[in-house]
């Protein structure tokens, strides 16, 4: 497999991008193995173009939340790169100030949104801020 370097590189060229252009952030899609790879694996289907993270996981971690324009890299569950990502769009909300039309965005209703990441960002109130970040996968195309 390439490195997340020599992976990056080749999109850019593949998609005729400034060779000096870098990427944000190299992650998996998900903390968990398996989930990271069928997240990603949805991602390069087109299934999934929504990301959801609280954003307390971004402050303790002392990382920048996303970005509006932000280029990524997306990695499978062993690590390995897989896909350029492009952040098109970035909001923060009240967990429970959560839209229904930004849930079916996930492909799910709002109150099935609201029990899957309830438990899968281990909230503690749903008054917690969260990250909603909408994106699209530029490579593979």
């Amino acid at each position: 497999m390439p490195t997340i370097t020599d992976f990056f590189a080749t999109a850019k060229e593949a998609l005729a991008l400034d060779p000096r252009l870098t990427y944000r952030r190299a992650e998996p899609l998900a903390s968990e193995p398996q989930l990271a790879s069928q997240r990603l694996q949805a991602a390069l289907a087109g299934e999934l173009t929504s990301l959801v993270y609280t954003f307390a996981q971004y402050h303790q971690a002392h990382e920048g939340i996303p970005e509006a324009y932000d280029i990524n890299v997306a990695l499978d569950g062993n690590h390995q790169p897989q896909a350029v990502l492009y952040t098109e769009n970035v909001y923060i909300h009240l967990f429970n100030e959560v839209s229904a039309k930004e849930a079916q965005r996930f492909g799910l209703s709002l109150a099935d949104w609201q029990a899957q990441y309830r438990t899968e960002l281990a909230l503690r109130s749903d008054s917690e801020m969260v990250i909603i970040e909408h994106f699209r996968v530029l490579y593979p195309f």
